[in-house]
């Protein structure tokens, strides 16, 4: 663009060419938009190295509007609570979670990943060998601020919060990074990563509204054999007991009327149909801290119990997962 800047503010004949704008799109890549003359356009790519030598094509008075609009014309529109597939950069192939959007931007979706940072040393190898090459991908982990000051030096980190600390332009959040991506980057896949622990891990991601579903689906597919669960709809509604069996998705629950008549029926429930179920004296182990302890009382209605910590005797709230 800077090229074309120069050519238009002095051709070759002295004179500067008649272009009233050339500009860039960050959602539409590889293609550079001149307003004006379409010779006088034509003029100003000709004999550039960085051009390719298509010819211009004329963009359609219906479509200028949404060209020259604060909104990319080609993105769509990728909803809060969904996962994505990233397709280009560092993050290529990671599926991660959309925390926000921004309608006003070309970068305009926020998305969780677990981060990808190079260690410094393997950074500083590849500059001291005068050759450039690329490097391979980082492992993805989680990165604590104190982590990354240590690595690549405490200059590096600018941190906001206990939580929350920026790198290399990047906004980092309870051990996840949250990336502006463009839509066009993104493809939005049916389901979450095979492994949720580091997203169920990270509160700023935990708490939100649009993940309860996915702690939801997390909690039924952690059902284990003879835990007490309620059945959450289906015929048998409402029903509590015990699961006696798991055979791939579906589960076969010991009601209290099969211990009343051991010959009748046992009912086979699908996985995704259960919940775990609490009652006070229950032992529970905290999934998200190292804590366990006996449920003192359950608030079905506020999806909320109480348990006293066994190492320290104090009373701690939590969330039902259901």
């Amino acid at each position: 663009m800077i090229q074309i800047f120069r050519k238009c503010i002095l051709s070759r004949e002295g004179r500067s060419l008649d272009i009233a704008s050339v500009f860039a799109r960050d959602g539409i890549p590889g293609y550079i938009f001149l307003e004006g003359s379409f010779p006088t356009a034509c003029q100003a790519v000709r004999d550039l190295a960085t051009v390719r030598r298509d010819p211009l094509r004329l963009v359609p008075p219906e479509q200028r509007i949404g060209l020259l609009a604060s909104r990319n014309p080609l993105s769509r529109r990728i909803a809060e609570g969904q996962w994505v597939r990233c397709i280009h950069g560092m993050y290529r192939g990671d599926i991660g979670f959309v925390c926000d959007w921004d309608p006003s931007s070309d970068l305009e979706v926020v998305v969780a990943f677990v981060p990808r940072i190079p260690h410094s040393s393997s950074v500083q190898t590849s500059c001291s060998t005068g050759k450039r090459k690329r490097l391979s991908r980082p492992l993805p982990r989680p990165w604590t601020s104190a982590q990354v000051a240590a690595e690549w030096g405490p200059q590096r980190v600018q941190v906001t919060t206990p939580e929350i600390f920026k790198f290399q332009n990047d906004i980092y959040q309870s051990g996840l990074v949250m990336k502006r991506c463009a839509p066009y980057g993104l493809v939005i896949v049916e389901g979450a990563p095979a492994n949720l622990d580091l997203f169920l891990a990270a509160p700023s991601i935990r708490e939100r509204s649009s993940f309860i579903p996915w702690i939801h689906r997390f909690a039924q597919d952690t059902i284990k054999e003879r835990q007490r669960v309620i059945v959450e709809s289906g015929e048998q509604k409402g029903v509590v007991g015990y699961v006696r069996e798991i055979v791939g998705a579906v589960a076969s629950v010991v009601t209290a009327s099969h211990v009343e008549d051991p010959s009748s029926p046992v009912p086979h429930v699908l996985l995704r149909n259960l919940a775990p179920h609490y009652l006070p004296g229950d032992n529970v182990k905290d999934r998200w801290r190292d804590s366990d302890g006996i449920i003192q009382s359950v608030d079905e209605g506020r999806k909320t119990l109480i348990y006293v910590e066994r190492a320290t005797h104090n009373q701690v709230s939590a969330t039902i997962l259901r």
